[in-house]
């Protein structure tokens, strides 16, 4: 009788504890659902900040875009507007783009002149050496104020100053040169007006060297032809006297003309002043800009005017 409440017992324990452990798996079950459910939520609010992050670089990838689109809109603009030259062309110098002014200044339409050579445009002895200077340019050497000579479309000659350097690509490879250039055609026809007229010049004042000794003695002299010739002359020194005055030149500038306009080289000039060659020239260079020379010879017909020159102050006489 014992033995069977003793089985029974010990049945009865086992259910309890099969029972027991069931409790324990739903439990951790439940746990273990709970523990992705917050792994989840976590997940999510991670997206969520990630979208908010890609909203905001899309914004400022829209905002920036737009700002490149109006910038570009406005240097297109200013460049299509723009007086200057503005082209770019590749290795082989043919032109892959043109502003409109290249149309005033040439004559040509750009479909004329796009994808052409911009020797196509000059003669064949100016068009080499400017395209060894292209070459130059497509080495790494820029060019800044160029002088060289083009021809528009009626044959006319158009005198061109450019700046120039060249372009590459992502990749660092020279595909190509871009720059600008301005038109001097007028400037450069008023030089050759004012050479002109200096030529003139140069021959009354050779004239009036010709005729020195009959100046200073006019009574060996008759007739008025020489009259006209002396008026003329006096005329014309007056004027370039005037202009020498209001050119101010300095000191140094004053006597190297001097010495110009009696014959002196640079080298006897740096003998005789003590100073150094390069100084000469450089002051012969000023003083043809300032004179508005175009050649030695034009400054020299200066340098002999201002000989006959004295200024007001004694220190800055002008004559020897």
């Amino acid at each position: 009788m014992e033995r069977k409440k003793s089985n029974a017992s010990a049945e009865l324990r086992k259910k309890a504890e099969a029972i027991v452990a069931s409790g324990h798996g739903m439990l951790s079950a439940e746990l273990e659902d709970r523990r992705l459910l917050h792994e989840l939520q976590v997940h999510q609010v991670e997206l969520e900040m990630q979208n908010e992050e890609l909203r905001r670089a899309n914004s400022q990838l829209k905002r920036l875009s737009s700002e490149l689109a109006r910038s570009e809109a406005l240097y297109r603009s200013l460049v299509e507007a723009s007086q200057d030259l503005i082209w770019q062309c590749n290795t082989e110098g043919r032109f892959t783009f043109l502003n409109p002014a290249w149309e005033q200044v040439y004559g040509y339409t750009l479909s004329e002149m796009l994808g052409k050579k911009f020797t196509d445009f000059q003669s064949a002895d100016v068009g080499e050496g400017d395209y060894e200077v292209h070459s130059h340019l497509l080495a790494g050497t820029p060019v800044t104020g160029y002088e060289t000579t083009h021809i528009g479309k009626r044959g006319n000659e158009i005198k061109l100053v450019f700046n120039a350097r060249c372009i590459e690509d992502i990749h660092g490879t020279v595909i190509g040169a871009s720059g600008s250039a301005y038109d001097i055609t007028e400037q450069w026809k008023k030089l050759e007006a004012e050479a002109v007229t200096n030529d003139k010049k140069d021959r009354l004042l050779s004239l009036f060297v010709q005729n020195y000794r009959e100046v200073l003695n006019p009574t060996a002299h008759s007739g008025n032809k020489m009259d006209l010739n002396l008026d003329q002359l006096s005329a014309v020194l007056q004027n370039d006297e005037t202009i020498i005055r209001n050119k101010k030149l300095t000191k140094r500038e004053r006597e190297i003309l001097i010495l110009v306009g009696q014959g002196f080289t640079s080298k006897n000039i740096t003998a005789h002043l003590g100073i150094r060659e390069k100084t000469v020239e450089m002051h012969r260079t000023n003083l043809m800009k300032k004179l508005g020379t175009v050649n030695a010879a034009t400054l020299g017909r200066w340098a002999t005017i201002a000989a006959q020159m004295t200024f007001s102050s004694p220190k800055e006489s002008m004559k020897q």
